[in-house]
């Protein structure tokens, strides 16, 4: 995660897998804000640039902000919450894996 300054705004360029392929590319955004994170493991609080990108579950593709982080160490690299799947998409929790990817192309920036 490497943040720059790009016409005066603040970016992120960090780096994505491709799930099919895991291929790794990095990909630039600009920062829409900073969170703060409070963890239960440590007292300190910990500033994250907030992006938004597009993402795809089974076939409904939307929008929406995602804070960064390295989680290279953790079993899941990104956690969707419920705020992104409200309105969008029902959840069972009593089942896994039930929608397969449809990837499209990235645009190359």
């Amino acid at each position: 995660l490497r943040n720059f300054e790009r016409d005066g705004k603040a970016w992120v360029r960090f780096k994505l897998i491709n799930p099919e392929t895991e291929e790794e590319f990095e990909v630039e955004r600009p920062v829409v804000r900073h969170v703060r994170i409070l963890q239960s493991a440590t007292a300190e609080s910990e500033r994250r640039p907030v992006v938004e990108l597009r993402f795809v579950i089974g076939s409904v593709t939307r929008n929406a902000e995602f804070t960064l982080s390295d989680r290279a160490h953790l079993e899941y690299p990104l956690l969707v919450g419920r705020n992104i799947l409200q309105d969008v998409i029902v959840v069972d929790i009593s089942k896994s894996f039930t929608v397969q990817p449809q990837l499209q192309a990235l645009p190359k920036r």
